[in-house]
């Protein structure tokens, strides 16, 4: 349409040759604003990702430390637990060690009131 005479030198809607270039250099401007718009809205959004990105990596970053320190904490715990499961393991074999002594001179100190009287009355 653009290549027909009447686009030249028509009345109506024509691209006259004083209008032509005014005509031609807004197009260009509306083009280059729509691009650099376009491109502008695209950094824009690019720049959100980005801030929102640091933003979760720094809340990770505070959630690690807590796990760091909760696990440290709880490793203090365990090995607390360790050393006071010895004493305790500890203070039950000695009980059971005594226990097992009173037990066995009872048996002995019965055995010899039961058995001694009649061996020495035999002699």
């Amino acid at each position: 349409m653009r290549e027909s005479e009447e686009w030249h030198t028509g009345d109506v809607l024509s691209a006259q040759s004083s209008f032509a270039p005014i005509l031609l250099q807004k197009m260009e401007q509306v083009t280059s604003q729509g691009k650099l718009a376009m491109v502008n809205q695209k950094v824009n959004t690019t720049k959100q990702i980005m801030a929102d990105n640091i933003e979760m990596a720094l809340e990770r970053e505070e959630t690690i430390e807590n796990l760091q320190n909760q696990a440290e904490e709880l490793k203090g715990m365990a090995l607390s637990f360790k050393k006071k499961a010895i004493q305790v393991k500890r203070y039950k074999m000695i009980q059971n060690a005594k226990h097992g002594v009173i037990v066995g001179g009872l048996v002995v100190g019965a055995t010899a009131i039961i058995i001694v009287p009649p061996l020495v009355a035999l002699l």
